[in-house]
């Protein structure tokens, strides 16, 4: 971190203090890892935190599914990580491509147990399962006539409806927060998509008259 001399390595570096450094040589056989914490930029630090993270996830999946059967996890490496880093398309790519490819790592999990080779496909499906946004938003209705509760209750319906009734389907909630406020929501893998439903269930809502009235 430092070639300075320092009396205490807090001068340097503090305790949890989480900085970005670069690996300068390594030597196996007394264990030492050389650093800098120099010359790095932002761009730089940014990206291969990012590869870190990617990479990180790749080795927790594999060696945490080695330990559940009580398998080698230096074997698992061996066998699986390090082929697909040699992959043309890398580990992380490879392992998410498992979502439009059921079988993008059969070439890989050859060489293990069933039981294991099961383990890690279950993690990885469940790692790189699409998460669905919660878009929301709130709005009021009010309704001064004397079937104002239906007159609502009709348009809110209406609303829900459209959810479904155009491309592209989804299931739009509605419900009362404290009268007269509601929360129109959807929870959807598509963020745009989704934002834009709800921008046009509004719009309807607004502008269309309750169906008593038509």
């Amino acid at each position: 971190v430092t070639r300075l001399r320092v009396r205490s390595i807090t001068k340097a570096i503090r305790l949890h203090e989480k900085i970005v450094v670069q690996a300068i040589r390594v030597n196996p056989e007394k264990g030492y890892v050389d650093v800098s914490k120099k010359d790095i930029s932002d761009s730089a630090s940014a990206s291969h935190k990012n590869t870190f993270i990617k990479n990180y996830t790749v080795h927790r999946i594999l060696v945490s599914a080695a330990a559940r059967v009580g398998h080698d996890p230096q074997d698992v490496l061996e066998k699986v990580a390090w082929p697909l880093h040699r992959s043309k398309a890398g580990a992380y790519a490879t392992l998410e491509s498992i979502k439009r490819n059921p079988n993008a790592l059969d070439e890989y999990l050859k060489e293990l147990p069933e039981k294991l080779r099961d383990l890690i496909i279950e993690a990885v499906k469940s790692t790189f399962e699409e998460s669905k946004a919660h878009i929301e938003l709130e709005i009021s209705a009010e309704c001064f006539t004397e079937e104002g509760v239906d007159t609502i209750r009709d348009v809110l319906m209406r609303g829900k409806e459209f959810g479904m009734a155009t491309e592209p389907q989804m299931a739009i909630s509605i419900h009362s927060k404290s009268a007269p406020e509601y929360r129109v929501w959807v929870d959807t893998v598509d963020r745009d998509a989704g934002a834009q439903k709800l921008m046009d269930c509004f719009c309807l809502l607004y502008t269309s008259p309750s169906p008593r009235d038509s």
